[in-house]
């Protein structure tokens, strides 16, 4: 019998966000599963909407209401970490 998947949405595809966040998530893909992707960049959001056949936002409050995504994880600048966590879990987002 399968696993079922983490839904994951990925907010923040810059250096982190595609270099390390995704190479990671790649190497666990049996307990993972990108559905969306979030950044300002409409090209970042296009490549990874491409990479792993999710959806795409530059919008994090539309990324937010994304009913797909169940855990986010969080690629955006250092200083903006707590409130993009804080914004996703007031919206049942782990």
């Amino acid at each position: 019998m399968e696993k079922k998947k983490i839904r994951i949405g990925l907010c923040g595809i810059g250096r982190a966000g595609y270099n390390m966040h995704c190479s990671e998530l790649d190497k666990f893909n049996e307990l993972f599963q990108v559905v969306a992707c979030c950044d300002v960049k409409s090209d970042r959001v296009e490549t990874l909407k491409k990479r792993y056949q999710c959806s795409g936002y530059t919008d994090y409050r539309d990324f937010l209401r994304d009913p797909e995504i169940e855990l986010v994880s969080i690629a955006v600048r250092s200083t903006e970490h707590v409130d993009f966590a804080l914004k996703a879990l007031q919206t049942g987002k782990m």
